[in-house]
């Protein structure tokens, strides 16, 4: 299982959650099942460690990805993105964010298979690679 992981910087009561994606490819389909709350005492980047503040379970899926403005299979390592999410703890989520400290970010967390991710197995989403275009 491969972790994924979504910083958070905002949500909607309706389930639309902005931020930027980590390491891995986040695919419509993706489980969510922690808030977590990390202090830095540097500010966040490359080679910082955080500090656990709190977790919170939730169960939470991906419904939808936007970015660039518009709906795509999955969103790319490092973006930012837009999701749609559905499933127990959006309250837990928005609570975790107002009680966001200076120097604190809050990510989402789940698993998904080690497997690569096949955009074709998405039904109804146009491919991100245009059939015409030679790779």
């Amino acid at each position: 299982m491969a972790l994924i992981e979504f910083e958070l910087e905002s949500c909607t009561a309706g389930g639309i959650l902005t931020g930027r994606n980590g390491g891995l490819e986040l695919p419509v389909g993706t489980k969510f099942t922690a808030v977590v709350r990390e202090r830095f005492s540097e500010a966040p980047g490359a080679g910082a460690v955080g500090d656990h503040v709190e977790s919170v379970l939730v169960e939470l899926v991906v419904m939808e990805v936007q970015c660039w403005n518009q709906p795509i299979a999955a969103a790319p390592p490092a973006y930012s993105a837009g999701l749609r999410v559905e499933g127990e703890g959006l309250v837990k989520l928005a609570q975790a964010l107002q009680s966001r400290g200076k120097r604190e970010v809050v990510y989402v967390r789940g698993q998904r298979d080690a497997q690569p991710f096949h955009r074709a197995a998405i039904n109804g989403l146009r491919p991100l690679i245009a059939p015409h275009v030679k790779r």
